[in-house]
């Protein structure tokens, strides 16, 4: 079989002169330009097709010691020499300090034609969830990520695959209210395991422990933690049973089917008593609180 060395030396163009640039990428793989036995103006002349498009991914991430001006002199002779099609992909809120404006100075010189890529809260929720959820966990949905500032389509993807696993663990046609409320746990706590930069010190260890007990603490004068603003701004109000059984979940990838169905059960359960005592009350009132008091209109109710 081919090995990994020799498929990179057949796919990748290399240019002498930005072999820095090369390296870096290289060296993920563990090699570098110094180890090819092939020279990289011959590779650049062998496998360049006129009109190919090539994808530089993650210019954010470039490291330090990598110039911005070998970076687009290696773009600029692989539009103007081989005549390929360049597309530069970054993130430009995640451009270290000082990078933008150089960035920005050499892609005026560089670039022909610049595309914002900047989609709203439910346009990325529609791209992942659209064809398994209806119009009000959609919406739902939009505003949780608004609170998180949760745009990144993988870590969604991520939320869908883990929701799915659990709702097979379920009855069929399950509750939907239990259902809407898996999916916003499992939207914060796969923030918390996939985006830990902006996540910060709100771990799963932290959640697991929430019991909401700063939600309680409204006469005290201490200044609120981030957590606590943000745990409320995204209406989380503390972790039962079935949540330290998500988070295990995420943060293990392995479901206890089991754990999740007694929790169901036991839901149901709660619901229906919780049903039957709205409709108690409803009906008391014709009773107790009304001019009426109609053992009629009460006997009604009741049935």
């Amino acid at each position: 079989g081919e090995t990994l060395q020799k498929l990179m030396e057949r796919m990748y163009p290399f240019l002498q002169a930005t072999k820095g640039v090369i390296n870096v990428i290289g060296g993920k793989f563990g090699f570098t330009t110094e180890v090819l036995a092939i020279s990289p103006e011959l590779l650049q002349r062998v496998v360049l097709r006129s009109g190919w498009v090539l994808c530089l991914d993650d210019i954010e991430r470039l490291p330090a010691n990598i110039e911005l001006d070998a970076l687009f002199g290696y773009v600029s002779a692989l539009r103007d020499e081989h005549k390929v099609n360049v597309a530069l992909i970054y993130n430009e809120e995640k451009l270290p300090d000082g990078r933008a404006e150089h960035l920005q100075r050499y892609a005026e010189k560089t670039v022909d034609r610049e595309i914002a890529f900047a989609p709203t809260n439910r346009e990325i929720i529609d791209l992942v969830f659209k064809d398994s959820f209806a119009e009000t966990v959609l919406s739902k949905l939009a505003e949780k990520c608004g609170a998180l500032q949760l745009r990144n389509i993988r870590v969604l993807g991520r939320v869908k695959r883990y929701y799915l696993d659990v709702v097979r663990a379920l009855p069929l046609s399950p509750d939907q209210e239990y259902l809407s409320n898996i999916l916003s746990s499992l939207l914060l706590f796969c923030w918390c395991k996939f985006q830990r930069v902006d996540a910060k010190d709100l771990t799963l260890d932290f959640l697991a422990q929430y019991d909401g007990s700063w939600g309680r603490r409204e006469d005290s004068t201490e200044e609120k933690d981030w957590r606590q603003l943000l745990l409320s701004k995204f209406r989380y109000q503390l972790s039962d049973d079935l949540d330290r059984v998500l988070i295990r979940f995420v943060d293990s990838s392995l479901l206890d089917s089991d754990q999740v169905l007694r929790h169901y059960e036991s839901y149901l359960v709660d619901k229906k008593r919780r049903q039957a005592d709205q409709r108690l009350n409803r009906a008391w009132e014709h009773f107790h609180n009304t001019f009426k008091d109609s053992e009629v209109e009460f006997g009604n109710e009741i049935f």
